[in-house]
């Protein structure tokens, strides 16, 4: 049986109500609550399945039917973390604490701003003196803010203090410093030089790590991760090793929404209910650094999930060019399970609110020739890959019905879904930088579109 708060909230013409949902949410049970009003589970029958393994939030939702979360997604167990925490070693002995940690004491105090357990809620306490005793407010910070201005509550300031571990503790090998931390998408538009190394966008609850390494008048390589294996740690930041050598700049860009859930390992940097802009968001941030270092050409590079992002922000900035490997091109016909994961954390299993966001979901019909396509994508596809072959690439291929703008190779390089070798990848990145790109992909053995298969 847990209890519940409400905080108080400006509510416009918003509903405010909390979101429980079962392990692998089979489960998802919204019920309508009052501002400043206490609920027990058990005023709910239909909250009779709630547990440590439940995942809780807040949510607004309009009377246009728009949904908004007000809280992080986070799972009732994480509050057993407030119940042994000690501020002082974690600020002086940063070597145990790390991305994931920090994520964890996030959701943590998320859940504790309404979500009331008893042991728990001696230590948000001592959280609050310390913060207060030590400064620092949330407001200069930025770090994991509310998703809405809206909410007032005491127990606000409690998450400043995750502020100060994320941000003021030291690094290890595998660990990073975020670097140069925007407040917003619109701020780090408005600066003037692009951050060399890491740094990050937050806005809402949206945390957008970058990592780039670059010069003037270099092209701009764009780095797009795939499905997040168990033993990779937040930010995704992939392809330094890639590029070493090669004369481009690199920008690497980890997937915002792996932070919601821990258990969340695909989502195709298509955003989610608070972040439905976040693929228009990242092409403006793209297209403000090559132009800020006056990139001669943009060029995606990812497999399988990052080759479908790859493709849609191919799309965004014209004139660009994407390499792509076993990419998707339609996530709701990527694997059941791993959609319906992204479903269900991302945009709270509502089909509906995905379709009507204007997030894109699918490529198939992005470079129709009658659309007069001014980006050019090559595609590598393992043959034996059969999945992706009949559910991607054949739809994507018979839509398009263009030889100019989509190349593709598929030449057996290995077993199923695996990239291709890693010199392949760099050979790759220098054709894309030549001036006779097209040529030397040719050669390489790309065909067009219409001719593969």
């Amino acid at each position: 049986m847990y209890q519940f708060t409400v905080p108080a909230f400006k509510s416009d013409s918003a509903t405010l109500v909390a979101v429980f949902s079962s392990p692998e949410k089979k489960i998802t049970v919204p019920v309508s609550v009052s501002s400043g009003a206490t609920y027990s589970t058990r005023d709910f029958p239909e909250l009779s399945f709630v547990d440590k393994s439940t995942v809780a939030y807040l949510q607004l939702r309009g009377t246009d039917g728009s949904r908004r979360d007000a809280t992080l997604r986070a799972r009732l167990g994480w509050l057993a973390k407030l119940e042994d925490f000690s501020t002082e070693p974690r600020l002086t002995d940063a070597k145990t604490f790390n991305e994931k940690e920090h994520q964890g004491w996030v959701l943590a105090l998320h859940l504790a701003m309404w979500i009331q357990d008893a042991d728990a809620s001696k230590n948000v306490q001592h959280i609050l003196e310390f913060s207060l005793k030590h400064g620092e407010p949330i407001e200069h910070t930025k770090i994991h803010s509310i998703a809405s201005d809206a909410f007032q509550t005491p127990n606000k300031p409690s998450l400043s203090i995750i502020g100060k571990l994320g941000t003021n503790r030291s690094h290890t090998a595998t660990h990073h410093k975020a670097g140069q931390v925007f407040p917003s998408f619109a701020e780090f538009l408005k600066s003037s030089s692009v951050p060399q190394g890491r740094f990050r966008i937050m806005e809402h609850n949206v945390t957008a790590d970058f990592e780039f390494e670059g010069a003037q008048k270099q092209p701009l390589l764009v780095i797009l991760h795939g499905r997040k294996g168990p033993r990779v740690h937040l930010p995704y930041l992939s392809g330094r090793h890639i590029v070493e050598g090669i004369d481009v700049a690199r920008l690497s860009i980890s997937d915002p929404s792996l932070y919601l859930d821990e258990s969340l390992s695909i989502s195709w940097f298509t955003g989610n209910s608070s972040a439905p802009n976040l693929q228009i968001s990242l092409a403006r941030v793209i297209q403000e650094i090559a132009n800020r270092i006056n990139a001669p050409k943009v060029i995606f590079l990812g497999g399988s999930a990052g080759g479908f992002a790859s493709l849609v922000f191919a799309h965004l900035i014209p004139n660009s060019l994407a390499i792509v490997w076993n990419p998707q091109t339609d996530i709701a016909k990527y694997y059941p399970r791993f959609y319906r994961e992204y479903l269900n954390i991302c945009w709270g299993g509502n089909s509906k609110m995905l379709q009507e966001s204007g997030v894109i979901t699918s490529v198939v019909d992005l470079y129709d020739i009658s659309k007069q396509p001014s980006s050019t994508v090559y595609v590598l596809q393992e043959p034996t890959d059969v999945h992706h072959v009949t559910e991607h690439l054949m739809p994507f291929l018979g839509a398009t019905k263009c030889d100019r703008n989509v190349f593709t190779y598929s030449q057996h390089w290995g077993e199923g879904h695996v990239p291709p070798a890693k010199d392949t990848i760099r050979r790759l990145i220098e054709h894309a930088i030549a001036e006779n790109s097209q040529d030397l992909f040719i050669a390489e053995g790309f065909q067009p579109g219409v001719d593969t298969i």
